[in-house]
């Protein structure tokens, strides 16, 4: 088998392990951050 897994299969085992569901809503809100930094630096282009 490759080293090649699906992300839903990784989140469910994270979500598996104590204090996973802390981690992937934390990360969840860090990665929305950074994305609506991003998009609001992109607009400010002409």
């Amino acid at each position: 088998m490759s080293g090649h897994r699906k992300f839903s299969q990784l989140r469910e085992q994270l979500l598996a392990e104590p204090g996973g569901a802390e981690a992937v809503a934390k990360a969840r809100v860090e990665s929305l951050e950074e994305i609506r930094l991003y998009m609001r630096c992109g607009m400010s282009k002409p």
